[in-house]
């Protein structure tokens, strides 16, 4: 443990802590409440056979923080001054919470400005750092406001969706070192390697029937190397991406598309292009199509986002980029289809549509 943890926890317990020993998992409480005045790093919490640090956020206030085992507890939460649990380690992607009445999950999508909060509830809660997105519901994160309407308006409906597995840190590397390898077939590779990487055989009558598809989504002079390689992908896919299937092949290099305003032309485009098609953030940005889906934000909410707060960012990630969900929740996707069509009087088509769509279904940010 840093010095400079037991130093605020000392403040702010208002107790002598000696020097513990490594065997005992040290463990704080407090007859009165815990408060920081400052951001308190906490480390050595267990994440993917690794340790990593996260941050309690200055004016959290609990009954008392602890560990055990490596695990990071927070005992009954104050009301007035919620509780604040983030992290400064790009490797974690979200945090996750469990011990109270429902699971709590939320994105760290700014490393040291994106936090968990816990509210007032009388329970123990367990805060574990994640390598995957929440994907789903989950609440905490401190998100959105509410009141408003439009008439006829359905509001953004989010039925509860059983998170995914946590990944560790290892399997997260595992995973993107499988896109990088997929990112240069899908550029270099032959039809023939690509359909054998899935299990297939090469079938012209296969890629002659993606044409629709690739037309799609390909506008007319577009090279011909570049639209093989869309083909190729459209028609067999990848291996970290078969669970998707020919339309939403076609959707990822759409939503890539309108992301960045081109196809992909190199190995790097085709890492950002699976990176988005597994759910994860593209090393390249567009601020600028980020700060465009504030708008869209605003006329699905009634408010302007909060980029602070972990479902309005990842709202407005999932709209600009078109990330995939892992693990979908078809009652959220229908429920988001039928609030898409209130708010802006028509069915979802284009790729910026159906991102929005992805959004309202899946951030968890509300009105």
């Amino acid at each position: 443990m840093k010095n400079t943890f037991r130093a605020k926890l000392r403040r702010a317990l208002g107790l002598g802590l000696g020097i513990l020993a490594l065997s005992v998992p040290p463990v704080f409480a407090a007859t009165t409440d815990f408060v920081t005045d400052a951001n308190v790093t906490v480390t050595a919490v267990s994440f993917g056979g690794s340790t990593v640090d996260l941050l309690i956020l200055s004016g959290s206030k609990a009954e008392s923080v602890g560990f055990d085992a490596g695990a990071f507890t927070v005992t009954n939460p104050n009301a007035t001054n919620t509780f604040k649990v983030g992290s400064s380690d790009s490797s974690v992607l979200s945090f996750q919470a469990t011990g109270g009445s429902s699971l709590l999950c939320a994105n760290n999508t700014t490393p040291s400005t994106s936090y968990l909060e816990l509210t007032a509830e009388t329970a123990t809660f367990t805060i574990s750092p994640r390598g995957s997105l929440c994907g789903g519901s989950g609440g905490g994160g401190g998100g959105g406001g509410g009141g408003g309407g439009t008439p006829g308006y359905t509001p953004p409906v989010t039925p509860p969706v059983t998170p995914p597995p946590a990944t560790t840190s290892d399997e997260r590397q595992a995973q993107l070192a499988q896109i990088a390898r997929e990112a240069g077939a899908s550029f270099m590779g032959s039809a023939e390697s690509l359909a054998q990487a899935v299990g297939q055989v090469r079938s012209s009558a296969a890629e002659e029937g993606s044409a629709s598809l690739v037309n799609r989504v390909v506008p007319s002079g577009t090279s011909a190397e570049v639209r093989n390689r869309i083909m190729l992908f459209i028609t067999y896919g990848t291996p970290s991406t078969i669970s998707l299937g020919a339309g939403e092949w076609a959707g990822v290099i759409n939503s890539y598309r309108a992301a960045f305003g081109h196809l992909p032309q190199s190995e790097a485009d085709w890492s950002d292009v699976l990176k988005i098609a597994n759910g994860r953030f593209p090393s390249a940005t567009n601020p600028a199509r980020e700060k465009a889906m504030e708008g869209t934000f605003k006329q699905i909410y009634l408010r302007a986002p909060n980029r602070l707060n972990a479902h309005d960012d990842a709202a407005i990630t999932i709209m600009a980029y078109g990330l995939r969900i892992g693990v979908r929740n078809m009652n959220s996707e229908k429920a988001a289809i039928t609030s898409f069509r209130a708010i802006f009087g028509k069915s979802p088509s284009s790729a910026s549509d159906w991102d929005a769509v992805r959004a309202i279904a899946y951030s968890g940010a509300t009105r």
